[in-house]
């Protein structure tokens, strides 16, 4: 058992996000509660036993990208990412201030210490956690989620834009490798 969570706040944003991509039935089979925090652990594992291993990891990034205009509602001004000097910034400083904003925010509501690194093609959220069991939680389940927020994060703040996210296979941390340029 891990002590992977995610807060109350962020965990509306799950909730909200479960409905859209599933619809109220569906996401009421999950345990995602906007009044509770969400474990991460649980989370993942009713996914997979609902929509399997692969149909899990799908639905997980799709419930990010769902997730990614909540967190804009619940964070996005606090966070300074929905005014107007945020918005006039050149597209590449854009991209890195929303990944290095929003993965600040992530790890701080998640449990997870999040790191923004970038070389000459991509960018990089090295998501480090306590323990091998919850880097297991995070690289089968969760990594797909952060990947869909990170998508629509990027598309939102690079024009509309399609970005090319993935994971970076690692045994001690989860690495999402994002694309500098995107794909159209």
């Amino acid at each position: 058992m891990t002590n992977l969570s995610c807060s109350i706040a962020f965990s509306r944003v799950i909730s909200e996000a479960a409905v859209d991509v599933l619809g109220e039935a569906d996401a009421a089979n999950l345990p995602v509660s906007p009044r509770n925090g969400v474990d991460i652990e649980k989370w993942i594992d009713a996914l997979q036993k609902n929509y399997g291993p692969n149909g899990s990891k799908g639905i997980a990034q799709r419930m990010g990208q769902a997730a990614f205009k909540y967190f804009l509602n619940s964070y996005g001004r606090d966070l300074n990412l929905t005014g107007l000097d945020f918005h006039l910034l050149p597209s590449a400083k854009r991209l890195r201030t929303g990944l290095k904003t929003v993965s600040q925010k992530l790890g701080q509501e998640c449990g997870a210490d999040i790191q923004l690194d970038a070389d000459n093609n991509a960018y990089y959220w090295r998501i480090s956690l306590g323990s091998t069991a919850e880097v297991y939680w995070i690289q089968n389940g969760f990594a797909y989620f952060l990947a869909g927020m990170a998508q629509e994060l990027m598309s939102w703040s690079g024009g509309g834009k399609v970005y090319n996210v993935r994971e970076v296979m690692d045994k001690t941390v989860c690495v999402l490798k994002m694309d500098q340029r995107p794909l159209d």
